[in-house]
């Protein structure tokens, strides 16, 4: 299995790509645990098509041959100045072939357009910091297993 992530606010950075971990689970998640959360707002929108656009390359790790999904978690609402680019994004990338999954944080999210830009009801859940790591577990086998090699 191969795991990249981008995180997001006002602007994007990416914290590793596809290829940085190679398998290395236990690395990614250290390197995860130790990301700086930086302030801004919560640019959905601009994130999806970074994610589209900067992750899934071949130089950056992806394979043709592996299905690529992007997993969105956030804790509050779009700050997109237009609302419907964020709908527009995931579905640019659902014609791509991501399927996308999305991860409602807290009390405070936007559960409709969550729901929006998940592939599918099955793909949106709700939690909070607490319960993360058994959402995730859920989400895991929502997905279904991975073949293997991935």
């Amino acid at each position: 299995m191969r795991v990249g992530v981008l995180c997001y606010s006002t602007g994007n950075r990416v914290i590793f790509h596809l290829h940085d971990h190679d398998g290395d689970l236990t690395q990614a998640l250290q390197d995860v645990h130790d990301i700086v959360y930086k302030g801004g707002g919560t640019y959905i929108g601009s994130a999806i098509k970074s994610v589209r656009e900067n992750m899934y390359l071949s130089s950056n790790g992806d394979r043709a041959d592996v299905e690529n999904i992007m997993i969105l978690m956030t804790d509050g609402q779009s700050s997109g100045h237009d609302p419907y680019q964020q709908v527009q994004e995931a579905e640019l990338s659902k014609q791509a072939g991501i399927t996308i999954a999305t991860v409602g944080i807290g009390n405070n999210v936007d559960d409709v357009t969550l729901r929006t830009l998940a592939s599918s009801n099955e793909l949106y859940l709700q939690t909070d910091f607490d319960n993360l790591q058994r959402t995730f577990e859920i989400l895991i086998e929502s997905l279904g297993s991975c073949p293997s090699g991935t």
